[in-house]
């Protein structure tokens, strides 16, 4: 559905950009190029979330401040590139340049809608300074995580002028509705600069940028007296899974999310609950994900621990390995009946392997634990399987889910 909303104003800003930047063909190239600029519905028609919640209707005013948006989302996404040098080999300055081009043909499009002195244009232009200077004094000492959630309602203070212009457009004395949408668009912005410092790791170390998820693992190794080698971004970001700290940002998110949401409960703002759910149920996944990795994981350092070192004994009989191997199986068996294979881009899956080890066993697993796997594979949607839950089906995934049910009935 946002998608389909979306295409019509990403059409506009698209024509709008090669009108107005034509004499620029490098700033064409950086903003209207997905790779740098990335490409998220939402952005497309930011504005509009929150039309409703005043009862506003989508006019000619409205749609010019969803270009200016639009163009907004743009050059922060291109600074951000910059900032966090993940592109390599661009023309950097490029980049930045042309984040100023839309910065000011943003601004130039917001001082037609707004008076050029309008309060609201002047504080979340200084909210936005004062942000890029907060950051970068922002360390160890000075953290809280108060001054972190404000710092991330300050990076988006461009974007609050959706809200702001919907508040002016409306004519509203409704002040309670206006700050509601505010906190709750201030807890949504902190909740993705926690999602991205949790996967911006390496990029945010070696450019001395502060990382929330980098000072709560020192805290955490502090206490623990653990010392972790700096020099290597890569090994840390692995740590940070492992430790179980990633799993602490990923709530930290939720909640954030969840506030966010709870503020807008008796607001009509379908459009912006959308937008929080699926940023919620994206978290979500990610949570499970990590959780799955560190079952595997320590799943895998058990069976290193008791197998590494130990000599093979011939005076074992078949019979006997046979039953080491299936209590093993039962013990790694999930709370939900299901079990997990290695981990791979696509996440780790647990329906290819719970129909997998269930075909294989399902003549020597107590009927408890067969149950419970078989009750696994049939809460899945449809009738076929893929390699994970919620993921495309294949035919082995289903194959094996099928054939998983002869003898015993897969009814």
């Amino acid at each position: 559905m946002d998608k389909e909303l979306s295409l019509p104003y990403r059409n506009n800003l698209h024509t709008w950009l090669h009108e107005h930047l034509a004499q620029d063909p490098r700033a064409l190239h950086w903003s209207t190029n997905d790779r740098f600029c990335g490409y998220s519905p939402m952005y497309d028609y930011y504005p509009l979330q929150f039309a409703p919640a005043f009862g506003i209707a989508v006019d000619n005013r409205l749609e010019t401040i969803n270009l200016a948006s639009q163009l907004c989302f743009k050059a922060a996404l291109l600074k951000d590139q910059y900032n966090d040098r993940k592109e390599k080999g661009v023309d950097e300055q490029e980049q930045v340049t042309t984040a100023k081009v839309l910065f000011f043909k943003a601004k130039e499009i917001l001082e037609t809608v707004f008076e050029v002195n309008s309060k609201f244009w002047q504080q979340r232009y200084h909210e936005l300074q004062r942000a890029e200077a907060v950051e970068k004094a922002f360390g160890q000492k000075k953290f809280s995580y108060a001054a972190y959630r404000r710092l991330a309602d300050n990076k988006v203070a461009i974007a609050k002028l959706a809200i702001d212009c919907n508040f002016i457009t409306a004519e509203s004395a409704d002040t309670v509705l206006y700050q509601k949408l505010l906190k709750s668009h201030a807890a949504f912005a902190t909740s993705m600069q926690l999602f991205d410092d949790l996967f911006d790791v390496p990029e945010d170390m070696e450019n001395g940028q502060f990382n929330i998820a980098v000072y709560l693992l020192k805290q955490q190794c502090s206490s623990s007296g653990i010392v972790f080698d700096e020099s290597k971004p890569d090994e840390m970001e692995k740590h940070l899974f492992l430790s179980g700290v990633a799993r602490s940002v990923l709530m930290l998110c939720l909640k954030e999310v969840g506030n966010a949401q709870l503020l807008i409960k008796d607001i009509n703002a379908p459009l912006w609950q959308a937008t929080l759910i699926s940023y919620e149920q994206m978290y979500r996944k990610i949570m499970v994900g990590t959780d799955e990795y560190l079952s595997l994981f320590k799943a895998k350092a058990l069976l290193s621990k008791k197998y590494k070192f130990v000599l093979v004994d011939n005076t074992i009989s078949i019979s006997d390995s046979c039953n080491s191997g299936l209590e093993f199986i039962q013990r790694q068996q999930n709370a939900d009946g299901t079990w997990f294979d290695y981990h791979t881009s696509a996440g780790v899956s647990n329906v290819w392997a719970t129909g997998f080890i269930l075909n294989m066993t399902k003549h020597l697993l107590p009927k408890p634990a067969f149950l419970m796997a078989k009750s696994a594979l049939k809460k899945e949607p449809g009738l076929l399987w893929g390699y994970r839950s919620r993921y495309i089906v294949d035919s082995d995934s289903s194959g094996f889910a099928i054939l998983c049910g002869a003898g015993k009935g897969f009814k």
